[in-house]
């Protein structure tokens, strides 16, 4: 299978998460309703979330827990500062 193929099953199983998953339903809301993000915009960050998540359940072998994942999901944005010098 090409690298097309395998983003366009994860994209689905994204949409498929929102639908279904209370945790993901909640931020895809939150992201919706609070911050105005359009919905294609937050399925697609989403995306790289669940990408992100599924590497960290391979790797370190651990059961995906709403608990811990709705405190790192909704976690406020980091503001960088640019220091010229």
């Amino acid at each position: 299978m090409n690298e097309l193929a395998h983003l366009i099953y994860l994209f689905l199983a994204t949409i498929q998460l929102i639908g279904i998953n209370p945790v993901f339903r909640e931020l895809h809301e939150y992201n919706i309703k609070v911050k105005h993000m359009k919905k294609q915009r937050f399925v697609f960050k989403l995306l790289g979330k669940v990408a992100r998540i599924l590497i960290s359940i391979v790797q370190k072998g651990e059961a995906f827990t709403p608990e811990r994942q709705v405190t790192s999901l909704f976690k406020p944005h980091k503001t960088f500062e640019y220091h010229v010098g």
